[in-house]
């Protein structure tokens, strides 16, 4: 009779398959067996903490089951509370948010008070600003409300008799936001059609 040897299996150790998808975070795509480590590298702007310091890359391990055990993912990371930048209110951003305070990814979006605008151009429409949370953990401020030069109008007849003077708080009303300081001799006045000038005071 022929001796026949039945062939002998090495015991394979349990696979847990490819490394799975996580939050926020890539690995390389590769299979792993029990106890192999995946290394996950978080995507910028993220952390496994949501501190812009902390940590940016965390190992899942296969486990006797055939699982993964380790974090989710990784977090945004935190840039705190806003400031309000002067002589603005928040208003909704594009989504219809309203953040006190941010992650990397939001913003906070600020409109200037009335009389008042990024380039201090009367009747401009650069009224808006967004506060974005950064990669790095910081907030990026827009440019400062200014306020607008309501002597740059028409309606500004204050010389050669006067000077015009621009509201230090101004109300968003044009006719109201600027006077004349007048000469000797002469008072101030508005027009029905909003016009300032100065006007000879009789002796």
């Amino acid at each position: 009779a022929d001796a026949s040897f039945s062939n002998t299996q090495e015991p394979k150790p349990v696979s847990c398959g490819a490394a799975p998808e996580r939050e926020k975070a890539t690995t390389h795509s590769a299979s792993y067996t029990y106890l192999q480590k995946s290394l996950y590298t978080c995507l910028e702007g993220y952390s496994t903490d949501g501190v812009a310091s902390g940590p940016k890359t965390f190992e899942i391990e296969c486990q006797a089951d055939g699982t993964y055990e380790g974090l989710p993912g990784c977090l945004p990371v935190e840039c705190g509370n806003v400031e309000v930048p002067e002589h603005t209110e928040q208003v909704e951003d594009d989504a219809g948010g309203v953040f006190a305070s941010l992650v990397f990814g939001q913003h906070a979006t600020f409109q200037c008070m009335p009389g008042w605008s990024t380039d201090g151009i009367l009747g401009s429409n650069m009224l808006r600003g967004n506060v974005v949370c950064q990669a790095d953990g910081s907030l990026s401020y827009p440019p400062e409300c200014i306020n607008q030069d309501d002597c740059a109008s028409p309606e500004n007849s204050c010389a050669p008799d006067g000077e015009c003077k621009d509201a230090d708080s101004p109300t968003g009303e044009h006719v109201d936001d600027f006077t004349c300081e007048c000469h000797s001799g002469f008072a101030h006045n508005v027009s029905e059609a909003g016009v300032h000038y100065c006007y000879n005071v009789p002796d």
